[in-house]
């Protein structure tokens, strides 16, 4: 609704732009005062006001585009704004400790897409908040490609998921997005990688992702390159890995070794 606010707006008649405003200021209010922040307005435990529970988080931000579709018709749209915008910067994934997603490959790259998600309509609304200068994106980017190495056919903590299915769908979806906003050749290195291989296993291309289509008109996109290093150690969020060349070259994988590991003084999410 928020889009088709905002693409639409001047074919649209002045009754129909209430309506739509007016259909998006009572979903804003819900998910603001009775179920992402706050229950009958008082900030629960379970809300983006503590410990971010999943729904509450994906809520919010996938809510934040039709809060900056309407900021300029809407009070609580404009809280809305100033909340999320806020907790993009300050804080950017409520999930475990700083390095976070230990919430494997499937449900950590599917949260990881709602991040981005918020985060490409934010950065291309408001330019000058310079989004893409947050270290983090490249430091979650980096933490997935090393956790799931291109090519790699089954998690590290067992066998749920043995196709590589369970990643490359997300590294496909984000990786691209992670390149223009970071700059970082090596993650466009692994998106290509797994589009590739997701296209050899399973027939599918490239997501329809209109964000795809944006993001040229406001940031450059890097040229592919391998990682430097072929070891990295997450030493907040417990993880290290290491494997005998580039965790974007699909080589290593077919034909090299590695480990990846949890290496945690306490138990993950």
């Amino acid at each position: 609704m928020g889009l088709c606010f905002d693409w639409l707006y001047p074919v649209l008649t002045e009754a129909e732009r209430e309506q739509i405003a007016h259909s998006l200021e009572w979903r804003i209010e819900h998910i603001l005062s009775n179920f992402s922040w706050a229950r009958k307005g008082v900030p629960h435990t379970s809300g983006l006001a503590m410990m971010s529970a999943s729904h509450p988080y994906e809520e919010y931000l996938w809510t934040l585009v039709g809060a900056l579709a309407t900021y300029e018709h809407s009070e609580v749209a404009r809280e809305f704004c100033e909340m999320g915008l806020n907790y993009l910067v300050g804080v950017t994934n409520g999930f475990g400790p700083t390095e976070a997603w230990n919430e494997g490959l499937s449900y950590g790259n599917w949260k990881c897409a709602t991040l981005l998600d918020a985060t490409c309509y934010a950065a291309m609304t408001l330019p000058n908040l310079h989004l893409e200068r947050n270290p983090y994106y490249r430091r979650v980017g980096s933490f997935f490609s090393y956790l799931s190495p291109v090519g790699m056919e089954r998690s590290a903590w067992g066998n749920y998921g043995t196709a590589p299915s369970t990643h490359l769908g997300g590294h496909v979806r984000n990786f691209r997005r992670l390149a223009f906003l970071t700059r970082d050749g090596a993650l466009l290195q692994n998106w290509q990688a797994c589009t590739d291989l997701r296209q050899e296993l399973y027939q599918r291309g490239k997501p329809n992702n209109w964000q795809e289509y944006a993001l040229p008109h406001f940031f450059d996109l890097p040229e592919p390159s391998l990682e430097h290093s072929n070891a990295k150690l997450f030493n907040t969020a417990g993880w290290a890995m290491a494997f005998s060349g580039p965790p974007s070259d699909p080589a290593t994988y077919r034909d090299g070794v590695g480990i990846v590991f949890h290496s945690r003084p306490r138990g993950g999410y």
